[in-house]
């Protein structure tokens, strides 16, 4: 391991116990890597307790449903989430023609989350981290661009504003200091005709909710297509 890598792709094994009816025992699991001390340290748990603690660091809560992780199969490394989930999709096809069927951690058995984009006001262009990642937008236009903030959601996309500028938990600075107010300025009919414009570009049912990774592959790329049409664009 370089140690570069934002987040590694590792198999896992559920109990017996825990497998639902038609759900396959593997689950291919991304999991962020701050450095590589830490990635080594996970995957050469041997006794109970550190293995226990290795399942803990990649399930949380739900840790207890699996025996194993597969530390000694391949692993596979990607420096962005969303390339993380492309990997592990082309994983499980490779699997699946090994006839390991498997399941991408996160995915449930119904899709249930959508993209979104909210309008921010042209304050965010004083932001230096906004401003970096939108450098096709020369200074003396910043003003006049509409900027957006991209992101995914098994919520209600209102539901998910409100979290953004007032949830203790889950609000961002973005979504406090630039989102514009009420939600019905922050997601107007531009938003939606251009959520719509790149669901038909990408052959994606409107409306249709996604799986969790194929959110996260569709808010990276959602962000991109945004810019090429001209506007800023910002996501997590």
């Amino acid at each position: 391991m370089n140690g570069t890598s934002a987040f590694h792709l590792v198999l896992a094994f559920k109990k017996n116990k825990a497998v639902k009816e038609g759900r396959p025992k593997i689950v291919i699991c991304v999991i962020a890597a701050n450095n590589s001390e830490r990635w080594e340290q996970m995957s050469s748990q041997n006794d109970k307790k550190e293995k226990n603690q290795a399942l803990k660091e990649c399930f949380s809560k739900q840790w207890k449903k699996y025996r194993r992780i597969g530390w000694n199969e391949q692993r596979h490394e990607a420096n962005t989430k969303a390339d993380a989930y492309r990997m592990a999709y082309q994983w499980q096809m490779e699997l699946a023609t090994q006839k390991r069927p498997s399941e991408v951690h996160g995915d449930g058995a119904q899709n249930k989350h959508n993209i979104y984009a909210f309008e921010m006001s042209p304050e965010v262009w004083l932001d230096k981290k906004f401003e970096s990642e939108n450098e096709h937008i020369q200074k003396e236009q910043q003003s006049k661009t509409i900027a957006f903030y991209v992101g995914q959601t098994s919520k209600s996309i209102e539901e998910r504003y409100l979290a953004h500028i007032s949830d203790p938990k889950t609000s961002s600075k973005w979504g406090k200091k630039y989102f514009k107010s009420p939600f019905s300025n922050a997601f107007k009919q531009l938003n939606k005709q251009l959520i719509q414009k790149y669901f038909e570009d990408h052959a994606l049912l409107v409306g249709e909710p996604l799986s969790y990774g194929m959110s996260i592959i569709h808010e990276e790329q959602f962000t991109a297509f945004l810019r090429e049409e001209g506007y800023g664009a910002y996501s997590r």
